[in-house]
């Protein structure tokens, strides 16, 4: 049974393919061996790291529950909270799948990766090959590929890649025959290819963001990265998603330039991400101490108290006309109203309060500053494996929990999977390298 759970677990990257499904599945049933695994508090105790984390988040999930209970609608707020602590557990039972097991579940996972991250590159390549012979145009410049609706092929990619960067050097996974180098190379490229193509352009600032730490600090990846073979690939990339794909092109570079500068005036990403930030500002401004409650935003968004209206544009009829609404002329505002503000700082500001942004601030510092420590003594990183993986995770962790950027909705589940996945690792390494 044992062993089911691993396999289990090991798929979860393969299992993110299909959706929030079958990998919410997979974390329900480990997290109950999670549940189990709370006799072995001895083991619990000797990693610091994992008590630490398991006391701060017991006492950040019962501050989510009163604030859920408290909120306008504490129904609608507890399907955020209440199974929330169902992610520790989860990570809590896959530490303890993999404790005696580590040298059979890490290339494992690293196949799984490898493997989940060519089907996104076939599944974007085979889009891009049927979209130009059929001249059906990309839809918003974004390319989709296995995941058809959902934009989220960059997204994935970007979340995972110095995951799969740091097992790869853990383990010395053999493929075909293949060096380590060989492997990186065509990691990275089929990495840089997808996160490019997705045209996701959040996701493009986090993998940059996660090279230029993991070019710093890792000597042996940095001459790989910078080998003249894969800098002629980069540029053949470049000038192929110039030449074929050219709307995602456009969307990246002139897109963005036109939203941030919309109306000659420097706007936060765009004048739409802008308002949902002022949105949850005033929000929080409001509620400071506690914030509005978990899922929140979404209903008190259009309140007058916090709506922030960023245009007022007249509706015309089909030939031309104004639009009238009992004897005036018909207008549509357009505020800063949606599920959650798309930023993870501002998300929690609001619904959480200061209380809330405190255990964000506490994790994401600590995750800074190990990293720093890391970088500080980067020559221990050219040999130690255990710390080049333990330096991957961490970078892992810092570019998701990135504060400056458009983010997911902080409670979803889908994007939670992904954060308690890799918080497991964390908990492992850690456990080795202190």
């Amino acid at each position: 049974m044992k062993n089911i759970f691993l396999y289990l677990f090991c798929l979860t990257p393969v299992l993110l393919l299909t959706g929030p499904f079958l990998p919410g599945v997979s974390v329900s049933i480990i997290g109950l061996y999670g549940i189990y695994c709370l006799k072995k508090i001895k083991i619990i105790k000797e990693n610091k790291i994992l008590i630490n984390f398991l006391i701060i988040f017991f006492f950040f999930y019962i501050y989510l529950l009163l604030i859920s209970y408290n909120s306008i609608k504490p129904e609608d707020s507890f399907r955020s909270s209440i199974f929330y602590f169902r992610f520790t557990f989860f990570s809590l039972g896959s530490y303890f799948l993999i404790y005696n097991l580590k040298e059979k579940a890490y290339p494992l996972i690293g196949y799984s990766i490898l493997c989940s991250f060519l089907i996104v590159f076939v599944s974007l390549l085979i889009e891009i090959i049927f979209n130009f012979y059929s001249e059906n145009p990309i839809i918003d410049g974004q390319i989709t590929g296995i995941f058809f609706s959902e934009k989220i092929a960059g997204s994935y990619i970007s979340k995972l890649y110095p995951l799969g960067i740091g097992i790869i050097y853990f383990c010395d996974l053999k493929l075909f025959k293949l060096s380590k180098k060989d492997i990186t190379q065509i990691f990275f490229l089929v990495s840089l290819f997808s996160v490019l193509v997705s045209g996701e352009r959040t996701s493009i600032v986090i993998f940059l963001i996660s090279n230029i730490i993991l070019i710093i600090g890792l000597g042996a990846y940095r001459q790989t990265i910078f080998n003249k073979k894969n800098i002629l690939f980069t540029f053949i990339l470049f000038i192929f998603l110039i030449l074929i794909v050219n709307s995602v092109f456009e969307r990246v570079i002139y897109k963005t330039y036109s939203q941030i500068s919309e109306d000659n005036q420097i706007n936060i990403f765009s004048k739409h991400h802008e308002s949902h930030l002022k949105t949850a500002y005033k929000m929080f401004n409001n509620n400071k101490i506690f914030g509005i409650g978990p899922r929140m935003f979404r209903f008190l968004c259009d309140d007058e108290k916090y709506e922030d209206i960023y245009d007022i544009q007249i509706q015309y009829n089909n030939n031309g006309t104004p639009k009238y609404k009992n004897g005036e002329i018909h207008v549509k505002e357009y505020n800063g109203c949606s599920t959650h503000p798309h930023n993870l700082f501002f998300q929690l500001l609001s619904e959480t309060g200061l209380i809330g942004i405190i255990f964000y601030l506490i994790f994401l510092f600590s995750i800074f500053f190990q990293l720093y420590k890391s970088l500080a003594r980067k020559n221990e990183l050219i040999y130690d494996k255990n710390k080049i993986i333990s330096f991957t995770i961490l970078t892992c962790l810092f570019s998701s929990f990135f504060p400056f950027l458009p983010s997911n909705n902080f409670f979803g589940s889908y994007v939670n999977i992904f954060y308690y996945f890799i918080i497991t690792f964390y908990f492992m390494n850690k456990n080795e390298t202190s």
